[in-house]
């Protein structure tokens, strides 16, 4: 039971990282986005040094959930749609940053094709999806973690019960024997009278 306890929770606990994984991966994607704006707008290196930090950071923590979800073909099904959206809107923002303020126009064309391809919010759309699938299957570990719970206490308290009953046994049978033992030393003492 406590076997079962502890691989319930540790799939609790795998599905919560892959959830913070993918949330962290949505999130990264519209940060980048918001770099390059930042960047094509201030010309300021802090935010086209975000931007190449997340631009670098994104496939890796792309990796990182298949490598999660490997043992659940749906869900890498979805990171495999994410892929070539994801590439063709890292590139598409980082023609723009390589642009920067300089080609400005050059580089809001960019900005503005963009928008026809609707590449980040089919990412989110997709990772929406994930998310969801991976919420249910957090559901249903959380109810057999609770049920793991509950059948390790339905055992203890099993246990226990069956060690007091056992005690009360052993109790029983010892007063038993004592009252043999004396009535043994009643009879032997009337048969020493009667003689």
């Amino acid at each position: 039971n406590l076997g079962h306890m502890r691989e319930s929770f540790a799939w609790v606990q795998h599905t919560d990282e892959v959830l913070s994984q993918a949330s962290e991966m949505d999130a990264g994607v519209v940060e980048a986005e918001s770099a390059e704006r930042g960047y094509l707008l201030t010309g300021d290196d802090d935010f086209r040094s975000a931007f190449i930090g997340l631009r670098d950071e994104l496939p890796r923590q792309r990796e990182k959930l298949l490598n999660l979800v490997s043992d659940n073909p749906q869900q890498q099904g979805i990171l495999k749609r994410v892929q070539p959206l994801l590439d063709a809107r890292l590139r598409q923002l980082d023609e723009a940053v390589q642009l920067g303020p300089a080609q400005l126009a050059a580089a809001l064309l960019i900005v503005r094709q963009a928008k026809f391809h609707r590449l980040t919010a089919q990412i989110r759309e997709n990772l929406a999806e994930f998310r969801e699938t991976e919420s249910h299957l957090l559901a249903q570990r959380q109810r057999q973690a609770q049920l793991a719970i509950v059948g390790s206490i339905a055992f203890a308290i099993a246990t226990m019960v069956l060690a007091l009953a056992s005690a009360a046994f052993v109790v029983w049978l010892f007063q038993r024997s004592q009252a043999a033992n004396r009535e043994r030393e009643l009879t032997i003492d009337l048969i020493h009278l009667s003689r």
